[in-house]
């Protein structure tokens, strides 16, 4: 019965993801993804109301301020779906490369200016890095998963150093997020779905002065400190 039902959310989602998908393809090739923010936020939300799941969001920051690095923690796909509904502003990312070869979603991810990082290639890597600088200083609020990758046990991985040298070249205000929730709600390895509460709580904005003095080490250390906090404390 728990596979039946899993089958028919997780269809739901893929009808719906594609529906929206045909909205806001034009919407972001006509507007940009700055103005389309709206629909964005919907289209997240209404991918988690589909797997009849509550989204909660803690401590939302104000749409109209930042540029802020975002650094959540990554449970599972569920993630991607509830930040984009949760942050008010527009925002870019780093992605894998791989991504981007998924079909109709790396086509959206393209158009919504998100940074591809190849994480094979160090020079490579590096060029996605110093792009998502660029967008920091420009005004534009970027998100960063530090761990790389989905958790496959529901716990908080090591976290790449790469997110903390962006943050600190590029002096950038960081906002740690608290995911939780939604390894229970998509586990790894499954295509089940279990409904439920998932959460995204947001930490306390900690300005370039704050960390400055910190080495890259220290900075990762502070800040995973705070995830787990934020993870745990729906």
């Amino acid at each position: 019965m728990k596979a039946l039902i899993s089958l028919i959310l997780y269809l739901l989602c893929v009808v719906t993801f594609v529906i929206c998908a045909a909205i806001y393809i034009p919407l972001i090739i006509f507007w940009g993804p700055a103005k389309a923010v709206w629909f964005r936020r919907f289209y997240g939300w209404i991918i988690i109301k589909m797997t009849f799941s509550r989204l909660i969001i803690n401590n939302q920051p104000l749409a109209n301020s930042g540029p802020f690095l975002f650094v959540p923690n990554h449970e599972s796909l569920f993630d991607i779906f509830m930040i984009a509904a949760a942050i008010p502003q527009h925002f870019s990312a780093i992605a894998k490369k791989e991504l981007f070869s998924v079909p109709l979603f790396g086509f959206i991810i393209k158009k919504m200016d998100i940074v591809s990082i190849d994480r094979k290639n160090h020079v490579n890597s590096m060029s996605g890095l110093n792009q998502a600088v660029e967008k920091l200083k420009n005004g534009t609020s970027v998100i960063i998963f530090p761990e790389g990758t989905r958790s496959r046990d529901g716990q908080i991985g090591v976290f790449k150093k790469g997110a903390f040298k962006l943050a600190l070249d590029a002096k950038v205000t960081i906002v740690p997020v608290g995911i939780s929730g939604a390894y229970e709600a998509q586990p790894a390895n499954t295509w089940l779905i279990y409904p439920g509460s998932v959460i995204v709580n947001f930490g306390s904005p900690i300005g370039y002065q704050d960390y400055h003095h910190l080495s890259i080490s220290e900075l990762s250390d502070l800040i995973k400190q705070q995830i787990i906090k934020l993870s745990s404390n729906p």
